[in-house]
């Protein structure tokens, strides 16, 4: 059954849930959600699971018309939600009725997520429901929404979960100057103290050139002395040294094999971060441990995965 139909797609919005694991070997990249922690807020709020699908808008969400009630909330960095023309409050869950027409505008950084009562109940392609891009599966048809597509929701969530609100201390930010904590990279002892220096003194911009595959960036350029560097995986994270010396954070849609030395790892918040990253963004650097960065990861996420932490009523 149709819960909503697409009236303006947007300038990118697709189906993701939290990704497709496992399936690397086969050449499926992980993909999902770029910005996890807004999903998974996101789902909170409407009392889905953290990993139902939600729809991931990029610059400019899309407008949509409603079949019949749902609930919903719009979870991103500072994300403009309109119902009817009329602005809600994106920090809290609402319900739409029949007829009803929502639109996000704008938002301060570069995603926001929607999520609706019961999930977007897209088909499952190798046990997941996100949609791969650049392999055309998953989602609709494996390619981003267009005008006229119409999807439906699964299950209704209980009553309980109407009107909830996130707590502050989760509410995604733009940040505009991203201080990213990054452990070190498996190709880390093969660069020199200078291109170590360069990276870790030096602030870098985000280039146009990014999409959901990685964040290229703009600055002083890196130096690589060492061996060539096999194809081997690449994880979430990963900062890679091109040819030219641009560093570049690689994101949930990032290929499955790569060749370019990777200086550093960056955890789960810095991700987020980067996945709400604009052109002409500013970048720092800071190296730590890796037992450091896991302990950030931990402490940062475990405020966002729990629901009796991450939301209260509204």
């Amino acid at each position: 059954m149709t819960t909503f139909q697409v009236l303006d797609p947007g300038f990118l919005t697709s189906v993701q849930d939290r990704g497709r694991f496992g399936h690397q070997h086969l050449g499926f990249s992980v993909g999902g959600a770029i910005d996890v922690r807004s999903l998974v807020l996101a789902n909170h709020l409407v009392g889905n699971p953290p990993d139902a699908a939600c729809l991931e808008a990029t610059v400019r969400g899309p407008r949509l018309r409603f079949a019949e009630p749902c609930l919903v909330a719009v979870v991103g960095a500072e994300p403009v939600v309109l119902v009817n023309k009329a602005a809600v409050d994106a920090s809290c869950s609402f319900v739409v009725q029949a007829g009803d027409e929502l639109e996000v505008p704008s938002m301060a950084g570069a995603r926001a997520y929607l999520a609706f009562g019961g999930g977007v109940d897209a088909p499952r392609f190798l046990g997941s429901r996100s949609t791969d891009l650049v392999a055309g599966v998953g989602g609709v048809d494996g390619r981003c929404l267009r005008r006229g597509d119409e999807l439906g929701t699964g299950a209704r969530p209980t009553a309980q979960w109407l009107r909830r609100r996130l707590h502050r201390s989760v509410c995604p930010v733009a940040l505009h100057r991203i201080n990213l904590l990054c452990a070190h990279g498996p190709q880390w002892n093969a660069f020199d103290r200078l291109a170590i220096a360069t990276l870790e003194s030096d602030l870098y911009t985000v280039s146009p050139d990014c999409d959901r595959m990685g964040v290229r960036l703009r600055g002083r350029t890196i130096s690589y002395g060492g061996p060539p560097v096999l194809s081997e995986g690449q994880p979430a994270g990963a900062v890679q040294i091109t040819v030219g010396g641009e560093p570049i954070v690689l994101l949930a849609g990032r290929q499955t094999v790569g060749g370019y030395p990777k200086i550093g790892l960056v955890g789960w918040r810095g991700l987020a971060e980067m996945g709400q990253a604009l052109p002409g963004d500013v970048v720092a650097f800071e190296f730590v441990s890796m037992q450091q960065l896991t302990l950030d990861t931990k402490s940062w996420w475990s405020r966002i995965k729990d629901p009796t932490r991450a939301v209260e009523p509204a």
